[in-house]
């Protein structure tokens, strides 16, 4: 170690210089010492990996996904039952009757027998009658419904009130009005229940319940399915007996 001022070398341990006599220090040099020892270490080693922030793991909000409901097809539906519809119920004279639906109303419909059951004059006398007081009316609804329905099949008819209107050309009046099980369709009924003669048209003449042109006529429709309201005689003509009878009626569906 040398002194601080003249440069001598000191003895170990001395506190003044044998040269200059200056006071030697220690302290500095130990901080010298001290200093250079720090700056000849190695820092110490920096940890392997920084600490990491804090990661979220909230995940993204997903969209809402619109789900249209799906369309459901459309339900068809198919009346049970539709006019021109044909059935069978009863027999007459040994042969299955037919007949056809013209109009469907709260579970009933009105039917019309698609072929006539027979020729018959519409009263035994010729005399003024309506359809209330006339011999095929009473036919109908006792010897005809009793011989050509079973019991379970006159259970499906039923009882309907009928009004009888004038004829329309020449007013002659209609009656009384009924209630019947069994009866002829009018002159009204015929012309707006069938879209045209055709489909009246039978092949044959067949009696309406309205009355003709005179009191002691009724309507009919010809054998080319044309309407004819002044009718024929109710009886006593050759022409009458060859009208037949198409049966009409409500039945429960």
């Amino acid at each position: 170690m040398k002194c601080s001022k003249c440069g001598k070398d000191l003895n170990p341990g001395a506190k003044f210089c044998s040269r200059c006599g200056a006071e030697v220090s220690y302290i500095g040099k130990a901080s010298q010492a001290a200093a250079a020892q720090a700056a000849e270490e190695p820092a110490p080693a920096a940890e392997a990996t920084a600490a990491e922030a804090p990661v979220s793991e909230t995940p993204a909000a997903e969209a809402p996904v619109a789900e249209e409901p799906a369309k459901e097809a459309p339900v068809v539906t198919t009346p049970a039952h539709v006019p021109g519809e044909e059935f069978e119920l009863g027999t007459y004279n040994g042969a299955k009757l037919t007949w056809i639906m013209l109009k469907i109303q709260d579970g009933m419909a009105l039917s019309i027998c698609k072929d006539s059951v027979g020729f018959r004059t519409y009263h035994t006398s010729q005399s003024d009658v309506t359809w209330s007081t006339c011999a095929l009316r009473a036919w109908l609804n006792n010897d005809f419904a009793r011989d050509a329905f079973a019991p379970s099949e006159k259970n499906k008819i039923l009882p309907c009130n009928v009004i009888n209107t004038d004829n329309p050309q020449s007013k002659t009046p209609g009656g009384d009005p009924t209630t019947d099980k069994v009866f002829l369709l009018s002159i009204a009924e015929a012309e707006f229940l069938f879209e045209n003669d055709k489909a009246r048209d039978i092949g044959k003449y067949w009696w309406l319940r309205s009355p003709g042109s005179y009191p002691n006529y009724a309507a009919c429709v010809s054998k080319h399915g044309h309407i004819e309201p002044k009718g024929y005689y109710v009886y006593g003509n050759s022409l009458c007996e060859d009208i037949s009878v198409r049966p009409a009626m409500w039945i429960q569906l």
